[in-house]
């Protein structure tokens, strides 16, 4: 990727604990669902896993004070996409409509506003693609840079398998065909031919990695968003685990101690309203 001399100044590498707010932990428990475990060795990352080391990203973007409007970049819910991809494939209706959003203006279809509405502005979409047969994580990135005059997204996918698996070439190209639909009227270009995985692609030497290799694309795609160039983490990913645990143990903490005041509040109530009981 070639550097024209003008980027901005590169995104901190680090989170500065210190600086993470009381907003940022809430932020980050609701896009995992407030299902936050520990990355462990050797093993493969899971969907909130992935979803709760994004919102990490996105603190640092935060405290490096870039300022993203709703909409402009997104990392969509790998698991609220497959059930939504389930119900669009049985037809289009009133249950997509309500998995979706569109009829309350809600969830996925208020986060796609500005991708589908405002075909002028700069956006970048991104959805980890979960395929089995084996089980694994690849990225598809859907990306329109800012114009006078309506530009269609551009796609890529982004596998670190070194032959890519033909169930995981499937499962991206359903959400492709997904995405095209959810994000009309805006155009969304298609790639000539079957979809084939982007020659910038890192490629894993292990069985268990493609979550780590798909979460740093995925900040990649962001600095490449924010104007500083093609910058793809040069981290391993036992090294990768080892820093996105530190912010995922204090997700963890955070989230036992709200658990523990919502108890201590709920014993308060009772003690006071016996009636409660």
């Amino acid at each position: 990727w070639l550097l024209t001399g003008s980027e901005r100044l590169a995104l901190p590498q680090k989170l500065d604990g210190r600086r993470v707010t009381l907003q940022h932990k809430q932020e980050a428990l609701a896009a995992c669902g407030n299902q936050v475990r520990l990355l462990e060795s050797n093993a493969q990352m899971q969907g909130p896993q992935l979803a709760a080391c994004w919102q990490e990203v996105l603190v640092r973007a935060s405290q490096n004070k870039d300022q993203l409007q709703p909409g402009e970049v997104l990392l969509l819910d790998a698991e609220l996409v497959q059930a939504v991809l389930y119900q669009f494939d049985q037809g289009v209706g009133a249950g997509l409509d309500e998995l979706t959003g569109k009829s309350e203006q809600t969830g996925l279809w208020a986060q796609l506003t500005r991708a589908r509405a405002s075909p002028t502005l700069k956006c970048t979409v991104m959805l980890p693609v979960h395929s089995q047969d084996p089980q694994h994580w690849s990225l598809l990135v859907l990306t329109r840079p800012a114009c006078a005059e309506p530009q269609p997204f551009k796609v890529q996918f982004f596998d670190s398998m070194r032959q890519t698996a033909p169930s995981a070439l499937d499962a991206a190209a359903a959400r492709l065909r997904l995405l095209t639909h959810l994000l009309q009227p805006a155009e969304v270009l298609q790639p000539p031919g079957c979809l084939q995985p982007s020659n910038l692609s890192r490629k894993q030497a292990d069985g268990w990695s493609c979550g780590y290799y798909a979460l740093a694309q995925a900040e990649a795609q962001y600095r490449l968003h924010r104007g500083e160039g093609y910058r793809l983490p040069t981290e391993d990913p036992h090294t990768q685990r080892e820093r996105l645990n530190l912010w995922l143990s204090s997700l963890e903490c955070f989230s036992e101690k709200r658990k523990l005041e919502s108890l201590a509040s709920s014993q308060k109530k009772q003690k006071t309203c016996p009636e409660l009981q």
